[in-house]
C-alpha cells in the first residue's frame, strides 16, 4: 500500500484497528481528466475519470462551482447551465464520508465551443502489452488544441500533445476498446474516434519443469514471468486446511492463474495441510474427508484450473492407507472432470512404514496421482543441526529408489533453491531462518566472507558473526549444485521441479538441462 501523507497514515492505521477494509479509513484519490463536453442549448455537460487506484472505493462525486460545494453525484458526468463564467472542480467521496482531493479546474464559458474529434484513430503498432494509437487531429474551435486524451475501455490512461501516444501494461492476448478525444486549453473535449484492439497472443512455453510459487509474494510471480518457457506447470500456494475445523481457507490469484493459462502453464494450486491433528481428521473423518474432496473439486472447476496440488505432511505413519485412499479418491473425481492430480510426498530412499517418510505410499500414490512430487530435502532442517538440507549422498539415494518405481514417469525429482541459516549452533532452541540466494549475497557482501563448497554434501557453506555476537552457520545451493541435482533426476528419467521461484540463483537457468522443451 502507497500512503501518499501523514493524514492518509493516520487514517489507514484507524481504519485497520477498527476492523475495516484498509481503504474504508483513507480518503479516495484524485479525479482525473475532468472536462467540459456537449455544448447545446445553453448547457454543458461535465465528465471526468476516476483517480489511480480506479475508484474501487469510490460512493459518489462532489461538485465544486467557483470553489464551493454544488452538487453530489453517483456517475461521473454531470449537466449544468452555460451562463456568467464558472469554474468547476470535482473530487471522490466514499461510504464513510471521507473526501478526497479535487480534481483540474475547468471553466464553462458562454459561447466556447468543444473542438472536433480527431479522426482516423488506427493502431500504428501492437504488442502483447503494448498498443500504439496514431490520429488524424482535432480543429480548435476557439482557443487551441492543448493535448489528446486516450481512453482505454471507457477509463482515461494519459494525455498527449501529438498525434501519437501508447498505452501500456496490457494483458497479452485481451481485446480493448480505446477512444481518442481532443482537449483545448479551456478544459473542453471532442467528441471521440474509437477503435477496438486486441493485443498479441503470447508465446506459449514449452518447459517441462515443475515449479512452486509463493502466492503471497510479487517477486515469485516476477520470477515465473521471467523464465516461464522453461516452466510446464507451476503449483500456486493458494490454499491451505483451517485448524479449527478443516476447511479450505485461501484464495485465488486471477493475475497468476490467468497469465499461466494463457501461456499454456498447467496451474495446479496447492492444498496445503501440515497440521496434524487437522491432517488425521480430514483422512480419516468420512465426512469431512468427503466434503474437502467435493470443494477441491469444486475450486478446480471454479477458476478453471488444470488441476490440484496436493502438500500433506507431518502425517502419522498409521494414516499410510487413509493418505492413499484420500488421494486416489481425489484423483477419480478430478479425473471425471478432466482434471490432474499432484501430490508431494517426503523424500526416502528405501520402502518404509515407519517415522516421517512412511505416510507416504510411494507405490499406491504413483499409480493414482498424475505426478508424484519428491521433495528430495530435509536431511538438515530448521531445528536440527547445521549442515546441507540436499546432502548430494542422501539425494542420489532418493535418486536411485524413486527410478524403481513402477510408474517411475510421473514422478517428479524435487530441488529446493533455498538456504538456511542457523543461529548458535541450531537444535530446537535455535531454529534457523530460511535465506534466498539474494540474501546469501548480501550477507557474504556485509561481513567479507569467502563461503566454501563443502565436499562431501556438494553444498555451499559459510559462517559469519553478528552485531549481537552470535555465531552464525549458513548452508545453500548455487547453479553449480543445484544443476547436479538436476542431473540426477534426468539421467533417471524422472520429472525436474523446483521449491520454489523467487530470488534463487538466476543462473540456473541457463542449464541446458531445464532450456525449453527439454
Amino acid at each position: 500500500m502507497v500512503v501518499r501523507s501523514k493524514t492518509l497514515l493516520l487514517a489507514a492505521c484507524a481504519a485497520a484497528l477498527l476492523g475495516l477494509p484498509p481503504s474504508a479509513g483513507a480518503a479516495p484519490s484524485r479525479p482525473s481528466g475532468l472536462a467540459v463536453t456537449a455544448v447545446a442549448g445553453g448547457h454543458a455537460r461535465l465528465v471526468w475519470s476516476p483517480g489511480s487506484d480506479g475508484g474501487a472505493q469510490t460512493a459518489g462525486y462532489r461538485v465544486y462551482r467557483n470553489g464551493r460545494p454544488y452538487k453530489r453525484v453517483r456517475g461521473r458526468a454531470l449537466r449544468v447551465r452555460v451562463g456568467r463564467t464558472r469554474v468547476y472542480r470535482v473530487a471522490a467521496s466514499n461510504s464513510r464520508g471521507h473526501v478526497g482531493p479535487r480534481s483540474n479546474p475547468v471553466k464553462v464559458v458562454r459561447g466556447h465551443r468543444p473542438p472536433r474529434a480527431p479522426a482516423r484513430v488506427r493502431a500504428a503498432k501492437v504488442g502483447q502489452s503494448r498498443v500504439r494509437l496514431a490520429w488524424r487531429p482535432g480543429r480548435a474551435r476557439g482557443g487551441r488544441i492543448a493535448g489528446y486524451r486516450i481512453f482505454r475501455n471507457g477509463l482515461l490512461v494519459r494525455q498527449v500533445r501529438g498525434r501519437r501516444g501508447s498505452d501500456r501494461n496490457l494483458a497479452a492476448g485481451t481485446s480493448y476498446r480505446f477512444r481518442v478525444a481532443a482537449v483545448d486549453t479551456q478544459g473542453y473535449q471532442s467528441g471521440s474516434a474509437r477503435l477496438a484492439v486486441s493485443t498479441d497472443m503470447p508465446g506459449a512455453t514449452r518447459g517441462r519443469a515443475h515449479a512452486f510459487l509463493l502466492a503471497t509474494t510479487d517477486e515469485s510471480f516476477h520470477d515465473l514471468q521471467r523464465h516461464y518457457r522453461q516452466i510446464g506447470t507451476v503449483y500456486p500456494t493458494y490454499y491451505e486446511c483451517r485448524a479449527s475445523d478443516g476447511a479450505i481457507s485461501g484464495r485465488d490469484d486471477p493475475l497468476i492463474t490467468s497469465w499461466s493459462r494463457l501461456r499454456g502453464i498447467r496451474v495446479l494450486p496447492r492444498f496445503d495441510c501440515q497440521r496434524p491433528g487437522t491432517l488425521h481428521a480430514i483422512l480419516t473423518d468420512a465426512g469431512l474427508r468427503e466434503a474437502t474432496i467435493s470443494a477441491l473439486v469444486a475450486l478446480a472447476s471454479k477458476h478453471g484450473y488444470d488441476g490440484i496440488n496436493i502438500d500433506f505432511e507431518n502425517g502419522d505413519a498409521s494414516d499410510r492407507a487413509a493418505l492413499t485412499e484420500f488421494v486416489s479418491r481425489l484423483a477419480t473425481r478430478l479425473h471425471a472432470a478432466g482434471k490432474r492430480l499432484a501430490v508431494e510426498v517426503s523424500a526416502k530412499y528405501e520402502h518404509t512404514t515407519s517415522g516421517r517418510s512412511g505416510f507416504y505410499d510411494y507405490e499406491a500414490l504413483g499409480a493414482v496421482a498424475d505426478t508424484v512430487f519428491v521433495m528430495n530435502w530435509g536431511w538438515h532442517w530448521s531445528t536440527s543441526a547445521p549442515g546441507a538440507p540436499d546432502d548430494m549422498e542422501m539425494c542420489r539415494k532418493v535418486a536411485d529408489y524413486v527410478a524403481a518405481m513402477p510408474t517411475k514417469a510421473r514422478f517428479v525429482l524435487g530441488t529446493h533453491l533455498y538456504g538456511m541459516d542457523w543461529p548458535n549452533g541450531g537444535g530446537p532452541a535455535h531454529r534457523a531462518g530460511a535465506l534466498e540466494y539474494a540474501d546469501v549475497n548480501a550477507l557474504t557482501e556485509r561481513y567479507r566472507l569467502a563461503p566454501a563448497l563443502d565436499g562431501l554434501s556438494d553444498a555451499w557453506t559459510l559462517r559469519y558473526v553478528d552485531p549481537a555476537g552470535t555465531p552464525h552457520e549458513v548452508w545453500y545451493p548455487d547453479a553449480t549444485t543445484i544443476a547436479r541435482r538436476v542431473r540426477l533426476a534426468r539421467d533417471r528419467g524422472l520429472g525436474v521441479g523446483f521449491w520454489r521461484l523467487g530470488r534463487e540463483d538466476q543462473r540456473m537457468w541457463d542449464d541446458p538441462q531445464i532450456a525449453p522443451g527439454t
